[in-house]
């Protein structure tokens, strides 16, 4: 038995300002700079996280909650 698996984009991403970053903005879980580059956001919020554990988003402006 063979299964075959389909790729289908359905989502559209456009401009954003704020954009809050998954994962309490662990490097972990950060999003892709593909769909940055699609969104690009005026602002990202970083979640409470140890900040070794932080992706600042460089090149973005940012705002921590630690």
């Amino acid at each position: 038995m063979s299964v075959k698996i389909l790729k289908i984009s359905i989502v559209t991403l456009s401009k954003g300002n704020i954009l809050f970053a998954p994962h309490h903005g662990r490097d972990s879980g950060k999003i892709p700079k593909s769909m940055l580059d699609k969104l690009k956001p005026d602002i990202i919020i970083i979640g409470e996280a140890p900040s070794a554990n932080l992706n600042y988003y460089q090149g973005y402006n940012t705002i921590t909650q630690n």
